[in-house]
This record gives C-alpha cells, structure tokens and sequence, in this order.
C-alpha cells in the first residue's frame, strides 16, 4: 500500500513530503525556521488600514508591509472581497469615488511601491491620473512603453519629415511600418509631441 502519511501540521491535511511536513510548509521550515512562519495573521492587514495606515500622518509615504501584486500595488480582502488597498483607504478618508471611473491617485507618485498613506490619496479622473503620472515620471508613455519601436528623437524626426518624405520613404529608413509613420502624423501616437497637442 502507497505511503499515505500526511503532513504533521494540524488541519493541513496535505501529503507528507520532507521531515514530516508537506512541500508546503517544509519550504516555510527552511525559510523561516518554523513551519508556519511567514504567514500572515488573518485580519492583520485589515487590522493594519484602520489602526496603522488611518492614523499615519506626515508627509512620508506608508508602505504597505505585506505582499504585493507584480505591479508594486497592494490588496486586501474586505467583506470576503479582494480590493486594492490604496483604493479603500482613499475611500475610508474621502469617502466613496464621485464617479466609478474615478482613481484613487497618488500625489507622491510611489502607488507601484506600494504607498497607501491617506494624505497621499486623493479622488481623481483618468486624465487627471495620467497628468499625475507625467508630472512624477512614473508615465509609460513614448519610449517607456514596453511595445514602443522608436525613440522621442525618431519620433520627433518622423513629424519633421511631414510632406518632405513620403511614409514609405521614413519608414524604410528607419525599419518601422509605413501605418507607424501614418499614425504618428495624424496625432494616434506621440500626439504630445505635435504642435499644440496636449500634454
């Protein structure tokens, strides 16, 4: 008959693995020491938005001391629901958004590292956010975006080139599609750039 040991963790209920333990919480043993460290309380982080983060005051960012999404932002679970937590702690200070599209955005700019102090939050539109994320420098517009194909110098030339080459012309020279030079002459991409455009 198969080995059916299971974990010697009460209430675990997985397969034993090493030591006693299952993969689980031997891989905690060898991290942490203990079985079961590493892990947080249930209630903690909740515990922390109300006692700790509600109460922070200054002009210093609050980093949230648990774990992150892969953006740098944060969660909690409020009512049995994920929620993002720079969001609930705007909505506890300020009350609910003024409309459904509105972000709780962040003066300091540090939202990806995991800010949720109250005084940095505030209710804003997307464009307000993304004027925000301009003035901080955290916007992935132009050569920050992970897809961009040519730099703000080439970008630049392109509208230079306007009526002087044909798009086939640019864009065989600098090995991009004639529909980017297109695009970037009507205003669809790097529309700052253009006269007049708004930031």
């Amino acid at each position: 008959m198969a080995n059916s040991r299971l974990c010697s963790i009460s209430d675990c209920g997985k397969p034993h693995s090493v030591k006693g333990y299952c993969f689980m919480h031997y891989k905690r043993f060898r991290t942490h020491g203990d079985p079961l460290g590493g892990r947080t309380p249930n209630g903690e982080p909740l515990r922390f938005v109300h006692e700790v983060a509600l109460h922070h005051t200054g002009d210093d960012c609050l980093t949230w001391p648990f774990g992150k999404l892969r953006n740098g932002y944060c969660m909690v679970r409020v009512d049995g629901k994920m929620v993002y937590t720079h969001r609930y702690v705007c909505e506890l200070v300020h009350g609910a958004p003024p409309t459904p599209e509105h972000h709780a955005a962040h003066s300091c700019g540090k939202g990806d590292e995991g800010c949720i102090a109250p005084e940095h939050l505030d209710w804003k539109t997307c464009a307000e956010n993304q004027a925000d994320r301009l003035g901080h420098g955290t916007s992935n517009r132009g050569e920050r975006h992970g897809q961009a194909k040519i730099t703000e110098a080439e970008a630049r030339e392109i509208l230079s080139m306007k009526g002087i080459q044909t798009p086939r012309e640019i864009a065989e020279r600098l090995d991009v599609s004639p529909q980017t030079i297109c695009d970037i002459h009507a205003g669809r991409r790097w529309a700052w750039l253009s006269e007049g455009a708004k930031a």
